[in-house]
């Protein structure tokens, strides 16, 4: 991660109670993304959907690059590797300029984003966002955003012509268009249409651990951007399992499942994605690509308003939103127990395993294993919240929506543990579904939190905040309390002990009577010893259920 202004100054602001080591601002950045199509969608007419669609696609806020052209080419280089940093001076009327409470930079750095072969004249630059000002991001706000205010929006971006310098490699000239040809490579669908290269088909490592369950259960990798397409054009997802069916549904309920299809399918699953590479370049010994990928997952979960301490878009904003209306937390704090205090704790320890001098990778993934699973608490509460209101309260559209979505979040990990239940989940859930059955969701949910290494504690029970007690029949479990960090993977715990134990048993048994019955046999005709030699051979072949019985069941 070098930059051509090393001696600059860095700061790195805490996202909440985390602080980066790293610069991942800009990946931050992600949640105003979501901002923009929300604001779009909260005045839903078919083309602000359209509007709001094309900054899902094509991003907006994060991740900005510029397609520009060496005009007189590289001389005598023939080659200049990707990630080369790059640094270009910025025009601007007067040093320190202000723009709506920004400061304009006079330099901007960037990276090459390929490799560049000496016949190239077209390159890609991706931006990184100046040390000193990092908390300003960009500013190079194009992609598909409507442009309401051009300077401000592209100020951060280069200018249309000028001289940009190569780290080792010189300067050269360069022009551009700087509206047609500044774009976005990190977008909230590419979260997911990338995901079979970046979590499928990617190394010995993948698929993924968490990754599995959902491509196991959806049988395609861009599950996420298949429900939020159809749920942008009031189509038909078609999947193999866990269909949706957006077609009959009004732009009010579509915008429902638009966002949280995003932050539950999409970025979820991408925050997963960044620990998994964290862990992956920690074993490879590549301690700064490691820690910065870290970095990220915890930017891309907190978003960039936490930094301006606002709760923003993001999976922290819905978490601390949720756990209140299951009473695991108060309003406005976040306590040690609590699954987000529990979070940012992991995060920090995977941090530490990753910068100790001899990094400790398998601590790391154990960390990254246990985060993935806090994570699953608030889907299952979301999902708990909305087959209550759909099932006791008000089946509206918007409710079936909602509803659908959640269970499409945590449909792969009910369906990993018990397809069965998992069905029973899905047809209650699903789009166009009759009024559900609240207690059939909630106890399918229940028997599988062991199986989800969740409790009934972590999860708590729906809460009336105003009465002040739970709503009736959706109070708390009162099994499955370990707390997550004692319960078992696998399957139900206490149903594997008592199968593995009968089955000993049963085959104990009937090895002892195998072996005194053929002593009554053998008694009068062998000398002791001989006697006592064949029951030892007996015994030898009694043998206990096989390694593989007990991996399938996951008894740990």
């Amino acid at each position: 991660m070098s930059r051509l202004l090393e001696s600059a100054e860095t700061s790195y602001p805490n996202f909440f109670s985390y602080q980066p080591v790293s610069l991942v601002t800009d990946h931050s950045a992600i949640d105003l993304d979501l901002s923009y199509i929300q604001k779009k969608l909260d005045h839903a007419t078919k083309s602000k959907m359209k509007d709001a669609e094309a900054v899902y696609r094509e991003g907006g806020f994060s991740g900005a690059y510029a397609e520009i052209e060496i005009t007189g080419g590289f001389g005598a280089w023939t080659f200049i590797p990707k990630g080369t940093s790059v640094v270009a001076d910025k025009v601007v009327e007067e040093e320190g300029q202000a723009l709506g409470g920004m400061v304009i930079p006079n330099t901007l750095l960037g990276e090459t984003m390929d490799d560049i072969q000496i016949a190239e004249s077209k390159i890609r630059i991706a931006y990184t966002a100046l040390p000193e000002i990092q908390n300003q991001y960009l500013k190079c706000d194009v992609g598909a955003l409507e442009l309401e205010n051009q300077q401000e929006v592209t100020f951060g971006c280069f200018d249309a012509t000028g001289l940009i310098e190569f780290e080792n490699f010189g300067k050269y000239n360069y022009s551009y268009n700087v509206m047609e040809e500044n774009k976005n490579h990190r977008t909230l669908q590419k979260f997911s249409s990338d995901a079979e290269n970046e979590m499928l088909m990617c190394g010995k490592n993948c698929p993924y651990r968490t990754f599995e369950k959902y491509f196991n259960y959806y049988e395609i990798p861009d599950y996420g951007d298949r429900f939020v397409t159809s749920a942008f054009r009031h189509a038909h997802a078609r999947y193999v399992r866990g269909n949706a069916d957006f077609s009959s549904y009004p732009v009010d309920a579509l915008k429902e499942a638009v966002m949280d299809g995003i932050l539950h399918l999409n970025l979820w699953m991408h925050v997963v994605q960044k620990m998994d590479k964290a862990v992956d370049f920690c074993v490879k010994g590549e301690t700064d690509n490691s820690v910065h990928y870290w970095d990220q997952s915890v930017a891309m979960f907190a978003g960039s308003m936490t930094l301006k301490d606002e709760t923003g878009y993001l999976f922290f904003n819905f978490a601390s939103r949720i756990c209140i209306d299951f009473k695991r937390c108060s309003i406005g704090t976040v306590s040690d127990d609590s699954v987000l205090g529990r979070l940012f704790k992991k995060f920090s320890q995977g941090q530490s395993e990753i910068l100790k001098d001899r990094a400790n990778c398998d601590s790391a993934r154990k960390i990254k294993e246990s985060i993935e699973d806090l994570m699953t608490i608030p889907l299952v509460q979301g999902l708990l919240r909305s087959a209550y209101i759909r099932g006791r309260q008000q089946d509206t559209p918007i409710a079936q929506a909602k509803g659908a979505t959640f269970a499409a979040a945590v449909l792969p990990h009910v369906h990993h543990c018990s397809s069965s239940d998992a069905d029973i989940i899905y047809n209650e859930m699903k789009t166009g579904s009759a009024t559900p059955d609240f207690g059939a969701v909630k106890q399918a949910l229940e028997r599988n939190y062991h199986c989800m290494k969740i409790s009934c504690t972590d999860v708590g029970g729906y809460y009336d905040t105003d009465a002040k007690k739970y709503y009736p029949g959706a109070e708390p479990c009162t099994f499955a309390a370990n707390s997550i960090a004692d319960v078992a993977r696998g399957g139900s715990l206490a149903v594997d002990i008592v199968v593995a134990v009968i089955l000993v048993s049963v085959v104990f048994t009937l090895g002892m009577y195998f072996v005194f019955s053929l002593g009554r046999k053998q008694r009068k005709s062998q000398t002791g010893f001989e006697r006592d030699q064949n029951i030892r051979d007996a015994i030898m072949e009694v043998k206990p259920p096989p390694s593989s019985f007990f991996k399938s069941r996951s008894i740990v």
